[in-house]
């Protein structure tokens, strides 16, 4: 999966730019979700350089062939780990 950007919103729990890229590259689970637009988006877990889990959900962007990500969250919900199939 070819990362094209971070955005801003991605930031606003603190986490830096090197961190949400580092999580983006180690994920070791995800899944896709579907939205009722026609988007695709993919919620990954993953850990930072800091070895912390992180939650990331991206978007899909077809005409660039890559992906978005517009939440980093550190440590995930429970939601995302049940979703994702990863227990604490």
């Amino acid at each position: 999966m070819e990362l094209i950007a971070i955005h801003p919103h991605a930031l606003k729990h603190g986490l830096t730019e090197t961190d949400i890229t580092c999580a983006w590259n180690s994920a070791f689970a995800w899944f896709r979700r579907d939205l009722e637009n026609g988007g695709i988006d993919y919620v990954l877990v993953g850990l930072d350089g800091r070895s912390r889990l992180m939650e990331l959900v991206a978007r899909y962007c077809p005409d660039r062939d890559g992906y978005i990500i517009y939440h980093a969250l550190v440590p995930p919900t429970r939601k995302v780990l049940r979703e994702i199939g990863v227990d604490r």
